[in-house]
């Protein structure tokens, strides 16, 4: 009461958030109720990308190239949330309509790139965790956690997040 304007705030930040996850967690637990876990990232990512374009209309395609590797359930379960989140990001905040996702299985590692053709955005004044966005810093904790290297580039034509892991 003694500060309604900061309260108000708060709440619309806090009801973003529980709407952010409430939609994510419906779309993962749709996922992996029907899959194991011994599924490849990119038969993951092929169901995610069905119900994107179910849902969003967009144009999302699938690359994948090189032989699948037997990849541990904690490093396909990291790379698949962030291919998840970039797809949900090009969707909801690029309005991106063409999207491309690239699985590229390496002798040594992996290479995981999503691109769109959206808004893009500038990386200086994204919105944080402090505002009740969580993606970009979502993405870059997972990569962390995998030892991987993370690399996120946008313009105005669009943006590409590229995650490289080594075995």
């Amino acid at each position: 009461s003694r500060d309604p304007e900061r309260a108000s705030a708060l709440l619309s930040e806090a009801l973003q958030l529980v709407r952010h996850s409430r939609d994510e967690s419906h779309l993962s637990i749709d996922i992996l109720r029907s899959l194991s876990r011994n599924d490849r990232l990119d038969v993951l990512i092929s169901h995610c990308i069905l119900q994107m374009r179910v849902a969003s209309g967009a144009a999302i395609e699938q690359q994948v190239t090189g032989e699948p590797l037997g990849l541990s359930y904690n490093l396909v379960n990291n790379l698949f949330r962030i291919a998840q989140e970039a797809l949900a990001n090009a969707v909801h905040h690029a309005n991106a309509a063409t999207i491309g996702v690239r699985v590229d299985y390496q002798k040594r590692g992996v290479l995981l790139e999503v691109q769109d053709d959206g808004k893009g955005f500038s990386l200086d004044g994204l919105p944080g965790p402090d505002q009740g966005h969580f993606g970009l810093t979502g993405m870059r904790e997972r990569s962390a956690a995998i030892n991987s290297k993370f690399e996120v580039q946008s313009t105005s034509g669009g943006t590409l997040v590229r995650v490289r892991v080594q075995l």
